[in-house]
């Protein structure tokens, strides 16, 4: 496994991610196929989010048992599960309303749809389990108005890169149309933004009280 090729991606995904998806098309040509065949950027990211994770859970004040129980939880529900059933909606979504009809190139490979996801859930969660983690016990889980600026400001912010980098994967293909609808999204994110802060909705706080009636 090309560890360093893995984390050159992950860097790139801030700097450049028009960069990484070029790199695709170069896989294309010379492979014929969009998506990885390298796992490394994948074991990788679970490291990431298995220490991370352990940041949350002494964050939330968990006994030993406790976090290996909220790690577990989040690495194969969180990530893993969601990862395939979100690779397999914009799978689904884009062979069936995204293909150009006057190309010749095949369907969007699910694998590729897959590394889509990997790509822009690596930001997201760098900016949820990593930036927003210094702040997560003194600020944001107070419950103050500052504590529900900040928190919910992360959480718009990566799921508005997470959108930005699913739409660079998708632009990539030259076989489809219309990629600028899956940027639609971040409008209604902005209003439940909007609306979340009106509300008093802090959704940090909200997220850990879920896991904590629903694994302990």
């Amino acid at each position: 496994m090309d560890f360093e090729y893995a984390l050159w991606q992950m860097w790139q995904l801030f700097v450049g991610p028009q960069r990484v998806f070029r790199n695709f098309n170069y896989r294309k040509c010379s492979r014929q196929q969009w998506a990885r065949d390298d796992p490394a950027f994948l074991v990788l990211m679970m490291v990431f989010l298995i220490f991370t994770s352990l940041g949350f859970a002494f964050c939330m004040s968990l006994n030993a048992i406790q976090s290996v129980e909220f790690v577990l939880w989040v690495v194969f529900v969180d990530f893993i599960a969601i990862s395939l059933l979100q690779a397999t909606f914009f799978w689904i979504i884009t062979n069936h309303f995204f293909l150009d009809s006057s190309k010749t190139d095949p369907e969007v490979e699910w694998g590729y749809a897959f590394d889509v996801h990997l790509n822009g859930f690596f930001p997201a969660l760098c900016i949820l389990h990593l930036l927003q983690l210094p702040f997560l016990y003194l600020v944001i889980l107070q419950n103050w108005f500052i504590g529900r600026l900040l928190g919910n400001t992360f959480w718009l912010t990566s799921f508005t890169y997470y959108t930005y980098i699913t739409f660079l994967g998708y632009r990539t293909l030259p076989f489809l149309k219309r990629t600028t609808v899956l940027l639609w999204p971040v409008t209604a994110a902005i209003v439940i933004y909007v609306v979340s802060l009106i509300m008093k909705w802090n959704f940090t706080l909200f997220l850990c009280h879920f896991y904590q009636f629903r694994l302990f």
